[in-house]
């Protein structure tokens, strides 16, 4: 039985639906939530390579490493880093999360999107060129 209810009952973040009955017990199962709520647009960070770094990168002189420190450093933290289109995924309880971008790397103009699967907070985010 299909149950509608108004997207003003709905609060930024994460909310939760509660099933009450006043008599009897009752199995649910195969529950789903549809949702016609627009998605999420996170924002993209930019940053330039030059030949030179790209070569070096991509010859293994050097790597190129992303870094986020997050805030909470009690919950896990869940999610996906999109680097120049290429997914990497996140799963973590520690304080900071570090990937290799080196295989991605364009020489030029590159894109990082960080898109959690609940509200994180982060409080840096690096993209690293090392020696």
């Amino acid at each position: 039985v299909p149950i509608e209810f108004s997207s003003s009952l709905l609060q930024e973040g994460e909310n939760q639906i509660v099933f009450v009955v006043e008599e009897g017990t009752y199995l649910l199962s195969h529950v789903l939530i549809e949702s016609r709520l627009k998605e999420v647009d996170f924002p993209t960070y930019y940053f330039e390579v030059s030949q030179e770094e790209y070569e070096q990168v991509r010859d293994e002189e050097r790597g190129l490493r992303l870094g986020l420190s997050f805030v909470d450093v009690v919950d896990i933290k869940r999610g996906e880093v999109v680097f120049n289109g290429k997914r990497k995924h996140f799963d973590t309880i520690e304080a900071s999360f570090t990937a290799d971008l080196g295989g991605d790397v364009v020489q030029g103009t590159n894109a990082v999107k960080i898109k959690p699967r609940k509200t994180i907070e982060i409080r840096e985010l690096r993209v690293d060129l090392l020696e």
